[in-house]
């Protein structure tokens, strides 16, 4: 394609787009490869249990020498925390932890502390982003049925994806009665715009099936006062615990009443059905150990279904992003990450912010105008990112260095490209990918990942890199010190030929 301008031409290449601005003099250049780091905030040494056999590294880095070996039930001194890690002293070792291996105050801190962006040995940056960031107050974890390893290994789960300790909502292990756990907090229902929920059902021992059906069936009236209240919602139930009643049937039909009562979109929910004791394992693969096999940047539900082990049944909508990906340094980006992490981004839209996207999706190279209509039911603020036809070219398209106003109005079309540039079909042949997202609020693009954009040079071009993937999943939650600023987001195939 090609952006014209009234004005003197000059020509750039993109993977997918010819660029013809004003005084653009070359390539879209290639903007940082990192992030900024987070920087260790000491705090005052305080112990901590370790939870599982562990490894200590000599630093924050995922490929760190590795000193020795805690083992499980070993006290430690807590000396500072950055990116996810935590500094540990113990009799004879000092060095560094996955915050989530510590249980006590001070790790809980470190799962979710401010500093999400490490690193690897040899100074790739590791972005931990996303959904993983500090607890957040629309966030809230309900825990059914769970004994008390299971309440403990689903607390390190929820912290990992950002649930305040306040939000973790606890009952007895399928009380007498089976209603007594479900009343829900006012907080959960007061909560402003769309929660997230992650629902656990354990399989301890005690509750016969009436007991479980009836609890779940109360669970299901509480849902009713949460509607229009649920953006995301992750269902983790161990197996008997609602299989072993009657085949799973009843309790399955009452677990699908409560989501249809709270008027949680299909396209916004998902399940994991674990093997009894996988608790504990999934609570490790939510905390860093899960692979990003598609290269996307984020860990989905699918992901993390894999990483706990064989028996694991994830449904769905196994696409939704959980936490942050980890990158390993060094490794090789798997073909097709690009468009992975466009499609992570679409999952993470909100459900109550349709928007409708209207364009050409195939064009004849040397001919046909690029034209995109817009319309949301909300205002907000529009953001195209542009994935060309190589699959690993990633442009931040608009707003650019000439058109910096992405304002939409609610209800009025938007029509890009305005007036004063245009796109128009330039090659190489092949499909190019355009995500459009309209936020609530501004979102400007990671400034850490951005070249300078200006009229000299409007279209910047992002790093091609697991950490700038990972750092756009942390994108589309916006700053982290502030709550969630909903979206709704469409993506779009556009042929070149």
């Amino acid at each position: 394609m090609t952006i014209d301008t009234p004005r003197r031409r000059a020509r750039a290449w993109l993977w997918g787009l010819t660029v013809v601005i004003a005084t653009f003099t070359g390539a879209a250049g290639d903007g940082p490869s990192g992030v900024r780091q987070a920087v260790a905030q000491p705090t005052a040494p305080r112990s901590a249990t370790v939870l599982r056999d562990t490894d200590v590294h000599a630093d924050r880095f995922v490929d760190a020498a590795v000193l020795g070996r805690l083992p499980a039930g070993a006290v430690v001194r807590v000396i500072a925390h950055d990116a996810g890690w935590t500094q540990i002293r113990a009799e004879r070792l000092s060095g560094w932890v996955r915050a989530g291996q510590l249980r006590g105050d001070a790790p809980a801190v470190a799962a979710v502390s401010a500093g999400e962006t490490g690193r690897s040995q040899v100074g790739a940056p590791v972005v931990l982003a996303g959904i993983r960031a500090v607890p957040r107050d629309d966030r809230f974890a309900w825990l059914v049925g769970l004994d008390a390893d299971g309440e403990a290994s689903t607390r390190r789960t929820a912290a990992a994806l950002g649930v305040p300790q306040k939000q973790v909502l606890t009952g007895a292990p399928w009380p007498a009665g089976g209603r007594a756990s479900t009343a829900w907090p006012e907080s959960l229902a007061a909560t402003p715009g769309r929660a997230r929920l992650m629902l656990v059902i354990g399989a301890s021992a005690s509750g016969d099936c009436a007991t479980r059906v009836a609890t779940l069936a109360g669970l299901a009236e509480s849902f009713g006062a949460l509607r229009g209240r649920l953006d995301k919602v992750l269902v983790v139930s161990e197996r008997g615990a609602v299989d072993a009643c009657d085949g799973g049937g009843d309790a399955r039909r009452v677990l699908e009443a409560a989501l249809a009562r709270a008027e949680v979109a299909d396209t916004h929910r998902a399940s994991l059905a674990l093997p009894g004791g996988s608790l504990a394992r999934l609570a490790d693969c939510v905390a860093g150990e899960a692979t990003d096999a598609d290269g996307s940047g984020g860990l989905s539900v699918a992901e993390v279904g894999a990483c706990v082990g064989p028996g694991v049944l994830a449904g769905g909508a196994t696409g939704l992003v959980l936490a942050p990906a980890a990158p390993a340094s060094g490794a090789a980006a798997p073909d097709g990450a690009g468009a992975a992490l466009l499609a992570d981004l679409v999952a993470q839209r909100h459900a109550d912010r349709p928007i409708e996207v209207t364009a050409r999706q195939r064009l004849s190279i040397g001919r046909d105008p690029f034209e995109l209509t817009i319309r949301s039911a909300r205002s907000g603020h529009v953001y195209l990112l542009l994935l060309g036809s190589d699959g690993r070219s990633l442009y931040a398209l608009f707003p650019n260095g000439w058109d910096a106003d992405n304002r939409i109005e609610a209800d009025r079309p938007l029509r890009l490209p305005r007036p004063h540039w245009q796109i128009k079909a330039g090659g190489p042949p092949g499909v190019d990918r355009l995500l459009v997202l309209v936020s609530d609020g501004p979102r400007p693009f990671p400034a850490a990942l951005m070249p300078a954009v200006d009229a000299g040079a409007p279209v910047a071009r992002l790093p091609d890199s697991a950490a700038a993937r990972a750092a756009f999943q942390g994108w589309v939650e916006g700053d982290a010190s502030a709550p969630t600023v909903p979206f709704g987001a469409a993506l779009l195939a556009i042929e070149e030929r």
